[in-house]
């Protein structure tokens, strides 16, 4: 029987260090997310920019990044957004910050949103890193 896995509250440290990750390996991650899902489990998003890539070829990429940072957060506990996520895009438009914030381009910097609406998606509880 396979092992059931469940987040019960965001690693912000592990996701951090998977982002880390990624950007070593030049992985083009430009949008994630912490999400406090229907079965109240915490997922965490990411999207990349690395568009020619398969979904599966993606999933390779970010499995090798993640490989060289053993305090990651690991693979299994990682979704990744498709290009075309209306998720995604009503978040980018709710939330356009200037060159100069720090929101996004610091690790420490999070934005936390809670019960609201973007796009017709609604959203219990997010902890934004990128957008």
């Amino acid at each position: 029987m396979a092992e059931v896995h469940l987040v019960t509250a965001p690693d912000y440290f592990r996701a951090g260090q998977a982002l880390a990750a990624f950007d070593q390996a030049e992985a083009d991650v430009d949008a994630a997310f912490w999400s406090l899902e229907d079965d109240d489990e915490w997922a965490f998003y990411v999207h990349t920019t690395r568009y020619s890539l398969s979904r599966k070829q993606t999933y390779a990429m970010l499995l090798d990044a993640l490989n060289k940072y053993p305090g990651a957060l690991p693979l299994e506990d990682i979704k990744l957004l498709p290009a075309d996520s209306d998720l995604l895009k009503a978040l980018r438009s709710a939330y356009s910050f200037g060159l100069d914030s720090p929101f996004g381009v610091d690790p420490e910097v999070h934005l936390h949103v809670g019960n609201a609406t973007f796009g017709g998606h609604f959203v219990r509880y997010l902890v934004i890193y990128r957008l």
